[in-house]
């Protein structure tokens, strides 16, 4: 259990590590209320801890150990990466689109090499704006140069792929790199083999991809629901 791992000193066996399990969703909420403004970026780590602190009843320390262990939690999959790296190799430049305190952007970008073959993305706390806010689809659009239309977004939160479709992008729900690549492909919208830079301006293009990161030893994607969404500008494409 992550709990162990996080606050060895209070879950110190499988019972207490289950009670900590249980708290979980009174400090993560979801990642809405506090945690939402931690994503994005109007709440600073200091005063994230003290407002769970006193929302929840637990001591500061042991909420400020979960809140610094979330980003070492962060584990990049293995299948998704590949996913990823395929489109890359395709020929399209591929962004990423993510709810994220700056911190944590930080910590991954510095420990895993693969984000730097993307060629722009959005850190929700770096702009201050969260999905599914339209404001955050209107200025990726306008970040990466690409009309709303020729994006392709994938999401694992069911809302924000709502959001992007009613921004004007494509977009389909990401469950795991297999559906991913299934339903991108069904769409028509994998790069041919033999595309080209030059032929950018006559196909359709677009691809978000979510799900790259997940907490070590959880099935679930990455800490925050959307970790690091991939956005490509394809003749199609989807997320981390």
């Amino acid at each position: 259990m992550l709990f162990q791992q996080w606050l060895p000193a209070q879950a110190t066996d499988e019972a207490s590590a289950a009670y900590w399990e249980g708290r979980a969703a009174q400090i993560f909420q979801a990642y809405g209320d506090d945690w939402a403004e931690f994503d994005r970026g109007t709440v600073e780590p200091e005063a994230l801890v003290d407002r769970i602190s006193r929302r929840t009843g637990l001591a500061a320390a042991a909420v400020r150990a979960v809140v610094d262990a979330v980003p070492l939690a962060l584990q990049a999959v293995p299948a998704t990466v590949d996913l990823f790296e395929r489109l890359r190799a395709a020929g399209p430049p591929l962004f990423y689109l993510s709810n994220m305190p700056a911190s944590y952007a930080d910590h991954l970008e510095r420990h895993n090499p693969f984000l730097a073959g993307f060629a722009d993305g959005v850190i929700s706390a770096r702009v201050q704006l969260i999905k599914p806010d339209p404001a955050i689809f209107e200025l990726a659009a306008q970040r990466f140069g690409v009309a709303p239309d020729d994006l392709v977004f994938l999401d694992d939160v069911a809302a924000n792929v709502a959001a992007a479709r009613v921004a004007g992008w494509q977009a389909l729900q990401f469950v795991d790199a297999a559906q991913a690549e299934a339903e991108i492909r069904a769409a028509g919208w994998w790069p041919a083999p033999s595309f080209d830079q030059r032929d950018v301006e006559s196909m359709p293009m677009g691809v978000k991809a979510l799900g790259l990161l997940r907490h070590a030893g959880s099935d679930q994607s990455a800490f925050a629901p959307d970790a690091l969404t991939i956005l490509a500008h394809l003749a199609s494409s989807e997320r981390v």
